[in-house]
């Protein structure tokens, strides 16, 4: 049985394939760091994974080939490696290859220093929720419902600004709208029906969406779509995301000059002109 003395170090407990767990601080809104507090004295407890939680456990190994106390970079390669490290957990619960761009990462639960220092090497794989890159709070980001049958695919809302990467076409990192950023979200096109295998060309995933991401931007917009100053775009399906049951292509609008280069714009577009 999971003992839920509030004393007890995080791997003085064991935990179940399948377990959602907790843990004091983030109950309370506390921390923000992406794994469990590493200071021997962090209180977890299983609850059930209909409930707010932290991590949905897939599985557990004993960490070897390192004679050090690993660094947190160290850590984060070791939750997320695919090779003898976390990811192939997180994959076989999910029966399906992980997500890069999708709802869930591949985290887990590491030994304090302590019990490190007598031995103890237990790894416990986990999946976790992505935090989203705009959230500024001081929380962690917590999981409702087992990710096991759930669609792994993230959508960004409508209205969402994607920020400027000098040299890049496209970009999918979020930035707050009052700064300057290229593109707008403006919905997403299931191909789930349209694609029995996966585009290999620009070209054929402009065919794929082009009308539905024009027909969003419009609606977005609430007027037409010239072509000139306002151009629509989608983000392609990576082979990764598509190989975990993505088939949902994000549309954008952005603001062009006659050129065909790309305008930042500083605010929302549907509340300009």
């Amino acid at each position: 049985m999971t003992s839920t003395k509030k004393t007890e170090t995080v791997l003085a407990r064991r935990y179940e394939v399948g377990d959602c767990v907790i843990s004091e601080e983030a109950e309370n809104v506390l921390g923000g760091s992406d794994h469990l507090s590493t200071d021997g004295k962090t209180a977890t407890r299983v609850v059930p994974c209909d409930r707010p939680h932290l991590y949905e456990i897939t599985g557990t190994f004993r960490l070897r080939g390192y004679p050090e106390y690993p660094t947190p970079e160290q850590w984060n390669e070791i939750f997320r490696k695919a090779g003898d490290g976390c990811r192939p957990f997180a994959e076989r619960f999910l029966n399906s290859p992980l997500d890069p761009s999708g709802k869930f990462i591949s985290t887990g639960i590491k030994p304090s220093p302590a019990y490190w220092a007598t031995g103890n090497r237990d790894v416990w794989c986990a999946l976790g929720p992505a935090r989203d890159p705009l959230d500024r709070s001081n929380g962690r980001a917590l999981s409702e419902g087992s990710a096991r049958g759930q669609s792994q695919t993230r959508l960004r809302p409508v209205g969402t600004c994607l920020a400027i990467i000098p040299g890049a076409q496209q970009t999918t990192t979020p930035v707050s709208c009052d700064k300057p950023h290229s593109f707008e979200v403006t919905g997403s096109v299931s191909i789930a029906d349209r694609a029995p295998a996966r585009p290999s060309t620009d070209e054929q995933w402009e065919r794929l969406v082009e009308a539905d991401c024009r027909r969003l931007a419009e609606t977005y917009l609430a007027r037409p779509i010239d072509n000139q100053t306002l151009r629509v775009s989608n983000y392609s399906i990576s082979a990764e995301s598509w190989l975990a049951g993505r088939r949902e292509v994000e549309c954008a609008v952005g603001r062009y000059d006659v050129g065909g280069v790309k305008i930042p714009v500083a605010g929302l577009l549907r509340d300009q002109p």
